[in-house]
């Protein structure tokens, strides 16, 4: 049964201020053998992570109707690199993952966030498939808000 992720109640409120911050949360969900309250695993959103973190690298692949991105550049795109989204947003098919185990899913993030991280000190990143072209700050603040939204749903028993 699929859950409506907009209804989902007792999520976490993370922030993260580095690729690193993020990868030790990460980490530590895997140790704890924490599951997700949503509708993915925590291999599935590792990996999605994973996806999208190369994507900001090698393209995505698929972008927007241009006649969208106006839009989205303007008002969506300020306030995604600012705030965490809201759950419930769809995404391209391509960029859900099947099933996958948190540990391969785990390995995947940890090698996508060491590539990101050189790739960023080295040039400039593939245009965003939501937003066009952002700068290498950006693609981190943006990977860094979408990266709050599924690690939201990591619930320690502690907490």
């Amino acid at each position: 049964m699929t859950i409506n992720t907009k209804e989902v109640t007792g999520r976490r409120d993370v922030q993260f201020d580095s690729m690193h911050d993020f990868l030790r949360d990460a980490e530590r969900m895997v140790e704890m053998n924490v599951q997700p309250i949503g509708n993915w695993t925590a291999g599935q959103i590792f990996k999605h992570m994973a996806l999208n973190l190369n994507g900001s690298i090698d393209g995505m692949g698929f972008a927007l109707p241009f006649w969208l991105r106006p839009f989205l550049k303007s008002f969506v795109k300020r306030r995604f690199l600012n705030t965490t989204p809201s759950a419930g947003i769809t995404t391209s098919p391509t960029l859900i993952p099947g099933d996958i185990s948190s540990q391969a899913g785990l390995v995947a993030l940890r090698m996508s966030v060491i590539r990101y991280l050189e790739a960023t000190t080295a040039t400039n990143l593939a245009a965003n498939h939501l937003f066009g072209k952002m700068t290498n700050e950006e693609w981190t603040r943006f990977h860094l808000r979408h990266a709050e939204l599924h690690m939201s749903f990591f619930v320690p028993p502690s907490e």
